[in-house]
């Protein structure tokens, strides 16, 4: 039997029960919106999976569909589904609380990286697989945390400006920016080795 996995998208008819909307697949309950239009409880970003038996047929079923191709005919079915969750987490009143979790697209068991909320406002930002951490401020003002590449780098941020120093307290660097996103690109450079002359350079010196 030869199984064939396919990623599709699919539109959810939310159920409503005393003006609370809620999604319902198999025996998972997500998604909630409470009377008051707020979200509460558990919620995923997610894409469905299908599961589907391909078996070679010359018969021809309204129920199933039928695949030509390379001169074969293959007849496929639907035989379960499964979520691909995208993203992960927990709301109380509309809010992001806790740990929530991002996923690599197409693998379910794979978390790309985590976010955090905290009671103050902020947030962290733990990415596992590319070795750095950072906690942002409520007013994106402040930001702080590490990038490891060969030693922990630590970053504070204040402003939209950035000082970069060894794991001893050595200064390394500056740099500003505009956006997260430009913050990031500025951490990847540092993983890809980018930086590699200037911390050989100051490492040398410091010796």
């Amino acid at each position: 039997m030869k199984y064939l996995i396919l990623i599709l998208f699919i539109l959810f008819v939310k159920l409503n029960v005393f003006s609370q909307d809620y999604i319902i697949f198999k025996t998972d309950t997500f998604n909630l919106t409470d009377k008051q239009n707020l979200k509460q409880g558990l919620w995923l970003d997610y894409d469905i999976g299908y599961v589907i038996d391909s078996s070679p047929s010359w018969v021809y079923d309204d129920t199933k569909f039928v695949d030509i191709s390379n001169n074969s005919c293959f007849l496929k079915t639907i035989i379960d589904s499964f979520l691909v969750i995208k993203e992960e987490g927990y709301y109380k009143n509309n809010i992001k609380i806790g740990e929530w979790k991002h996923w690599r697209t197409g693998h379910s068991g794979y978390v790309d990286f985590t976010k955090t909320f905290h009671e103050n406002g902020n947030f962290t930002k733990t990415n596992r697989v590319d070795n750095y951490s950072y906690e942002i401020s409520k007013d994106s003002l402040y930001i702080f945390g590490y990038v490891y590449y060969s030693d922990s780098i630590f970053f504070n941020c204040q402003n939209n400006n950035c000082e970069l120093l060894l794991e001893d307290n050595t200064f390394f660097k500056r740099f500003s920016f505009k956006t997260i996103l430009e913050f990031e690109y500025e951490i990847d450079k540092i993983r890809y080795g980018m930086y590699d002359y200037d911390l050989k350079r100051i490492k040398s010196l410091s010796k």
